[in-house]
């Protein structure tokens, strides 16, 4: 079971005292989030490679888009911000429907970018209050699309309501003091893929029961007239084969292999700061012609 295996993983003699904490990859142990309602979409991806131990969260791409992240802070699910404080690496998968060439919804590169930026604000301050301008103390510097917004995100966090400002505060007394000491932040990371059902209802609905629905045996009849009843067919012929990937960096590879890209943050979208580095040079030639 789950919960044998991590008591087997963190068992050590008392003499010696508790494991170190760390923030690589190797070693950070997972917990998988599927993001409503496109990303049910990576249930049979995750079978396939193991994974059957996952919850659900609602991180809406359209209250993203309108700015209104409070609302967004305010649906997180307890699971995941329990979860985090704790120091698990949290992987949120959503599929995009918008960017047709890389497929990351802005659930991820902008509501990811957001409840990071937030809970390391709160959490990792040292004072419960969000750390000053230009403080360094476990900072992370949010960027959208090769962007850099902290003046933004400041702003959308003070304008927090003061109800929203205590839920988020709520959870940092979970938060261990070797997490505190050693980590820069929460780690939570995206994963996804290109998705052209976004539309398709019955799709999500259909996957969904049939996946997670309490039966004695995946139903793959249930999802046999989509274009994932192969993926479902081989996520069940391969589970009981398959021994599902522990830490970051084996299920980033993992995921990889069946086709999903990694999201860690907008200050690594190459693609975007790339541009931007590209058009500052662009502009700074123009200019000097």
């Amino acid at each position: 079971s789950v919960r044998a295996d991590a008591a087997a993983r963190t068992a050590v003699d008392p003499a010696a005292g508790a494991p170190p904490r760390s923030f690589d990859p190797s070693t950070l142990d997972v917990r998988h989030f599927i993001n409503l309602k496109n990303g049910v979409e990576a249930i049979p991806t995750l079978r396939a490679v193991g994974i059957d131990d996952y919850a659900f969260v609602r991180i809406q791409s359209t209250l993203c888009e309108v700015g209104d992240m409070e609302k967004m802070l305010l649906e997180l699910d307890a699971n995941l911000l329990v979860s985090l404080a704790l120091g698990y690496s949290c992987v949120v998968y959503d599929y995009g429907s918008r960017d047709k060439k890389r497929g990351v919804p802005r659930s991820l590169w902008y509501g990811l970018e957001f409840t990071r930026f937030a809970l390391n604000r709160y959490w990792f301050a040292g004072t419960g209050e969000p750390a000053e301008a230009g403080s360094t103390n476990h900072n992370h510097s949010p960027v959208l699309r090769g962007k850099r917004v902290d003046a933004d995100f400041r702003r959308k966090l003070s304008s927090l309501s003061k109800s929203a400002k205590k839920r988020i505060k709520y959870y940092r007394k979970f938060v261990p003091q070797e997490v505190l000491d050693t980590y820069p932040g929460v780690r939570l990371v995206g994963a996804y893929a290109a998705t052209d059902k976004d539309d398709d209802e019955g799709f999500y609905a259909e996957t969904l029961r049939g996946w997670c629905a309490p039966t004695t045996a995946v139903s793959t009849t249930a999802v046999s007239t989509t274009a994932a009843s192969t993926a479902v067919t081989t996520a069940v012929s391969t589970m009981a084969k398959v021994s599902p990937p522990r830490t970051e960096a084996e299920v980033a590879a993992a995921l990889e292999g069946m086709g999903l890209s990694m999201f860690y943050g907008g200050e690594h979208d190459e693609e975007w700061t790339n541009r931007w580095v590209h058009h500052r040079e662009a502009t700074t030639a123009a200019a000097e012609a």
